[in-house]
């Protein structure tokens, strides 16, 4: 059994709430921060369907996303456009009234758009900024963009 002596074990706790409050305080600034940063055109780096990765370089356009401040969204998927609504809560993109253009386009294109259209669907995404990087993720899929 260990004893502390009363000025310790007060230090102690005051050492503990102050951690406390600082990973709330990070926490909350985390998800005001991402919902002010992701507002910018993000261009796709690299796209995974779980082990498989995928040559975006092979798409006939370069895949992009750009988030607006009232809240939509619109981008090239490396064939079509496309266009939606968002909301940010803590590191979760919320995604609706997702629609797109519809041409036929070369196999490597097509399976980069399937992919990040699988992300960019109705629903939830999560969304990470790191540096200069976006990270969308649903499932194994996963997107690294960058502004």
């Amino acid at each position: 059994m260990i004893f502390f002596n009363k000025g310790v074990f007060v230090n102690l706790k005051y050492f503990f709430l102050s951690g406390m409050l600082g990973a709330l305080v990070i926490g909350c600034g985390n998800a005001q921060d991402i919902q002010r940063d992701i507002m910018a055109k993000w261009t796709l780096n690299t796209l995974s369907d779980g082990h498989k990765e995928i040559n975006v370089g092979l798409s006939e356009h370069n895949a992009f996303i750009h988030f607006e401040s009232d809240k939509g969204f619109y981008g090239n998927a490396g064939c079509n456009n496309f266009f939606g609504n968002y909301q940010i809560q803590a590191n979760t993109l919320i995604v609706g009234g997702a629609g797109m253009t519809r041409m036929m386009c070369a196999p490597e294109s097509m399976e980069v758009e399937d992919a990040l259209m699988r992300i960019l669907s109705d629903g939830n995404t999560s969304a990470y900024i790191s540096g200069n990087n976006l990270i969308l993720q649903k499932g194994n899929i996963k997107a690294v963009f960058s502004r």
